[in-house]
């Protein structure tokens, strides 16, 4: 509505300024169903991007949980789901190191898009590898 009166060319300018300033612009996007021992499934929005993956709420698209590639052990298919393995930080307790547990959030996605997100990630990891490296 706020349009209203532009014309085409104007209206997708604008559009494309928007969308430019979204955090998660040029991020890839995957649907997925998290799940969740309390709430069984829920629908998520997994976004990609070179710096990790993001699980947004399907529907405002709000990040809920953050997992940056730093923190990322292990992923990839797992049975007929997607799995990520976070490291969660250690601490000092009483001079001793004290070990973080992991978190394994689980997904519910096809074969086809895990491959694809797999692949993904692995592409974004390895380029990171490479800039470190030089």
């Amino acid at each position: 509505m706020a349009l209203r009166g532009f014309g085409a060319v104007d209206c997708v300018r604008v559009y494309l300024t928007v969308t430019r300033q979204w955090k998660y612009f040029g991020a890839k996007l995957f649907p997925a169903k998290i799940k969740q021992e309390a709430n069984g499934l829920q629908r998520v929005w997994l976004a990609v991007n070179e710096e990790g993956v993001t699980v947004l709420n399907y529907k405002t698209l709000v990040a809920m949980q953050v997992f940056p590639y730093s923190a990322v052990i292990t992923f990839g298919g797992y049975q007929q789901d997607f799995i990520i393995v976070i490291s969660c930080r250690s601490s000092r307790q009483n001079g001793r190191r004290r070990e973080g547990k992991s978190q394994r959030p689980l997904f519910v996605m096809s074969k086809y898009l895990i491959a694809e997100i797999t692949m993904l990630m692995v592409s974004y990891i390895n380029s990171r590898s490479d800039q470190q490296m030089k």
